[in-house]
């Protein structure tokens, strides 16, 4: 079996471990020993997070560590402004096999466990953007995210006219005459078939003026 490397450097000061959820967070506080000092849970709330750090703060320097998830990102934040970057650490969840293969796994256990592997140095972290690389993130993101949802408009107009024996050019959106052409095309066609080409086309190109936007977001 491979032996455990253990640093011989610590931490002067506290370690909390914070299990994130979206109605309430679950922390554990280690002292500089590495015995369990405190643990309790609040509420996801920043008044109640910041509350905590103050108290942990009157007895001497803290570090904390939180797993990546849906709902992390105003928490890392916050205990940033309060604690500062350094000391501040996200760990990747599907690398910390004691807490996912747990026998006992319950939100206190895994408060814990966060707080101990932040204690002995040992923590799995995840890269967490931040400033411009953030922003680039999220534009990027909602781009993504209307271009597939245009995209399957896109096959669903196609279909129908499939179905009406018409076809329009493929980069029929891109340009303004080919909006026409495709409204040309669409207007011979009745009945609900015809109603559903219009609302597809209009919902095609509200969505083409999102890309544009977000397109220019993620060049800036």
């Amino acid at each position: 079996m491979k032996k455990i490397t253990r640093s011989g450097f610590r931490f002067k000061g506290l370690s909390l471990g914070l299990d994130v959820h979206k109605k309430f967070i679950e922390y554990c506080v280690l002292d500089a020993s590495g015995e369990e000092l405190m643990a309790g849970r609040i509420g996801s709330r920043k008044d109640e997070l910041v509350a905590l750090l103050a108290r942990l703060k009157t007895r001497g320097a803290v570090q904390a560590c939180l797993e990546a998830c849906g709902c992390f990102i105003w928490i890392f934040d916050q205990l940033v402004e309060v604690l500062g970057r350094e000391v501040v650490h996200v760990a990747q969840p599907n690398r910390i096999h004691v807490i996912a293969n747990s026998m006992e796994k319950n939100d206190a256990n895994d408060a814990w466990w966060l707080a101990y592997l932040l204690y002995e140095r040992r923590l799995p972290e995840s890269f967490v953007a931040e400033g411009p690389l953030r922003e680039l993130r999220i534009a990027s993101r909602e781009l993504r995210s209307y271009t597939d949802e245009r995209g399957d408009l896109l096959r669903r107009f196609k279909s129908h006219l499939a179905q009406a024996g018409l076809s329009v050019a493929k980069s029929w959106h891109a340009s303004k005459i080919g909006r026409q052409k495709a409204r040309k095309v669409i207007a011979v066609v009745e009945g609900e078939r015809g109603r559903a080409l219009n609302a597809l086309r209009k919902q095609i190109a509200k969505l083409s003026r999102q890309m544009k936007y977000w397109r220019e977001r993620v060049c800036e």
